[in-house]
């Protein structure tokens, strides 16, 4: 661990008093209103349209994919909307607030998709509320894993089917529509969530504090393989704990990652 790092997370701890390694200490909570309020959706200053996801980690930043960038003039972030999807809308109120600064990492590749990982300053800072909260990022990097990515196998999107419908039912709906009468409308099918948008985090609960864990960050789907290949947070937490806590001090480079 290099001597950066080392004063990072002293500072951290001395932060938090030994409340934990956590990036936040308020984090990882959810409510039944909310499962997931660290959840923010990212969009360009163009367009309304919803392009990527990303976690809120702290009241200043926000965690996501490199390839979630690309050459946006601006970046808009949206916090605090529950609906499970990222597709459509809510009827509960959220907030939008503009990238003052994306930050890659240095040896991202567009290609291959290595180092796929990004940070977000945001312009202002972020006022907590029960549907806009912090997730929690582990950041003891005495627990760094062995590789920089992960694989989670594309599970097949099954359509509920309808309720099926009697003959009796039948025969009385012919009679009311020849009638002029209206019938009673089919029962809405719930469907579940589109596929995740590459940002989307991969979490974990603690089983003991009951607190969510991001350890992923949807990088990319690899049709071939049938597999979402996610970024692993805790591989680069000698990179997140500095910019985010704007430790402006020059960090050497990982060895392990630098090729």
């Amino acid at each position: 661990m290099s001597a950066a790092l080392h004063y990072a997370i002293f500072s951290l701890l001395l932060f938090y008093q030994g409340s934990g390694l956590n990036l936040e200490q308020n984090c990882g909570n959810c409510s039944v209103f909310d499962p997931t309020p660290w959840l923010v959706k990212i969009r360009t200053d163009l367009s309304s349209n919803i392009t990527c996801a990303g976690t809120l980690i702290n009241e200043r930043f926000v965690l996501t994919a490199a390839s979630c960038i690309g050459g946006a003039s601006e970046l808009i972030v949206r916090l605090g909307e529950i609906d499970g999807a990222l597709n459509k809308t809510s009827k509960f109120h959220y907030e939008e607030i503009g990238v003052a600064r994306a930050i890659i990492h240095r040896l991202y590749s567009s290609e291959s998709y290595q180092h796929n990982i990004a940070l977000l300053r945001l312009k202002t800072s972020v006022v907590y509320k029960l549907n806009i909260m912090p997730i929690c990022i582990d950041v003891n990097v005495e627990k760094v894993p062995k590789a920089p990515t992960f694989v989670i196998e594309i599970k097949k999107r099954e359509v509920p089917k309808k309720p099926k419908v009697g003959w009796m039912k039948k025969v009385g709906n012919w009679f009311l529509s020849k009638m002029g009468i209206d019938q009673d409308p089919e029962p809405e099918v719930n469907l579940e969530p589109e596929a995740f948008a590459i940002g989307y985090p991969f979490t974990k609960q603690n089983s003991k504090s009951k607190i969510f864990y991001q350890s992923g960050i949807l990088s990319h789907h690899n049709s071939e393989s049938r597999k979402d290949v996610y970024t692993d947070v805790m591989a680069y937490a000698d990179w997140i704990v500095p910019i985010a806590l704007d430790v402006h001090i020059l960090m050497a480079p990982n060895p392990d990652f630098d090729n």
